[in-house]
């Protein structure tokens, strides 16, 4: 039996197969056994006579029990060989650890005005302050740039953004590779198809799009509410208004815009204690809307200490990836020798990955099928509780 788990963050492909050799085994030759996972990641071989055997995941695209090198992903499952006796096989557990390699690329760009673009890309991308893209002239030697506006909330392979200078209805342009990264920090974007500049100003109606804080704020934090397009005027900023406690309080909040977002920074730290009523302008539909969020303090946030419980491992570099879906995707990464304690966690349940990295490249190395090198060590617990005001204490051990 294996049990066959992504690493968080990973999906497992559907065509994830597990090959078991009898020793002695040729790779071009086909499987002994072969095994896909149930739901749980569990493959179970039944009958299997006494022996030594080699294994190791394959994404079989081919589905003819023979690994090709040249287009299917492969990774031995931990040892070299494993012994089966009384017709026994337990080989643990193997972290699926491929990342997304597939590159993003632009599949088209359309122009609602000389400054305004809608981005479609291969897959989904994510909003994040200061996303930029940059686009050239055909011809030209002079990038660009364009400031992403926001994503669309039906649609995450489309983006909107606008360009800090006008686009010429006489040119033609194009996105310029590597200016843009989707989710996974090693997928850029290819070039783009070409696409001409326009004319036309911009006349869509600016409108609420979403409250980037919603999930709370703490101390002097400011909130973010992001808009569908540039605040060219000071009518949002000036048409804020604000209630503490039930009463009007023009001074609790100073309001500031760049490019489609409003901050509202506190005069003064957040109480829990206290209400907040919050109403900003909506231009489209000319009404104010009302913002909801938490008021954080110490209480929602907890600390994780993390320590090499092998005194032989203590001083070789970890890479420790912290990560909590449930907790508006928070992700953290440190570096370590020894031991770490990383603060200000909100609370909540997250993934915690430890694994070493002594050649300092931040990757997990799981191993080679031919030549054959086994795994990296790798500790991976995905249900660690963070709670509000306390230390939780993990102690790493590879075995």
């Amino acid at each position: 039996m294996i049990r066959i788990l992504p690493l968080p963050g990973i999906s497992l492909p559907d065509d994830m197969r597990v090959f078991l050799y009898k020793l002695p085994y040729e790779l071009d030759e086909a499987a002994f056994y072969l095994g896909q996972a149930d739901t749980s990641g569990t493959v179970t071989f039944k009958y299997l006579a006494d022996g030594e055997y080699a294994s190791f995941l394959v994404q079989d695209v081919n589905r003819n029990r023979i690994w090709d090198p040249q287009r299917e992903y492969a990774q031995p499952t931990a040892q070299r060989v494993y012994v089966v006796e009384d017709g026994d096989l337990d080989m643990g557990v193997a972290y699926y650890a491929q990342p997304d390699t597939v590159s993003l690329r632009v599949t088209s760009v359309g122009l609602f005005s000389k400054r305004r673009l809608r981005v479609e890309f291969s897959k989904p991308v994510r909003y994040s302050p200061g996303s930029n893209v940059l686009l050239e002239a055909i011809d030209s030697e002079l990038p660009i740039s364009a400031r992403m506006l926001f994503v669309d909330t039906n649609d995450p392979n489309v983006a909107y953004f606008h360009t800090e200078t006008d686009l010429s209805d006489t040119l033609n342009y194009k996105l310029l590779s590597d200016s843009f990264k989707s989710d996974a920090a090693n997928t850029l974007i290819s070039d783009s198809p070409e696409f001409q500049g326009s004319s036309e100003p911009d006349t869509s109606v600016v409108r609420f799009h979403t409250h980037l804080t919603q999930q709370g704020v703490r101390n002097t934090e400011p909130l973010i509410i992001q808009y569908s397009g540039v605040l060219e005027n000071t009518l949002v900023a000036d048409s804020v208004q604000v209630l503490v406690n039930r009463e009007t309080d023009d001074d609790f909040l100073i309001a500031d815009t760049e490019m489609n977002i409003l901050r509202l920074t506190p005069t003064v730290p957040w109480n829990s204690s206290d209400s907040y009523t919050i109403r900003v302008w909506d231009p489209d539909s000319q009404r104010h809307i009302t913002l909801t969020t938490q008021i954080l303090d110490n209480s929602d946030f907890g600390e994780l200490s993390v320590t090499i419980a092998d005194s032989t491992m203590f001083n070789i570099p970890m890479v420790l990836k912290i990560s909590g879906e449930n907790t508006d995707n928070i992700a953290l990464e440190s570096t370590f020798v020894g031991s770490e304690t990383i603060t200000d966690i909100p609370v909540g349940l997250y993934s915690v990955i430890v694994y070493p990295d002594p050649d300092g490249d931040n990757k997990w190395d799981p191993g080679t099928i031919n030549p054959f090198r086994q795994p990296d060590p790798i500790f991976v617990n995905a249900a660690v509780p963070v709670r509000g005001r306390m230390t939780g204490e993990i102690v790493v051990d590879f075995d």
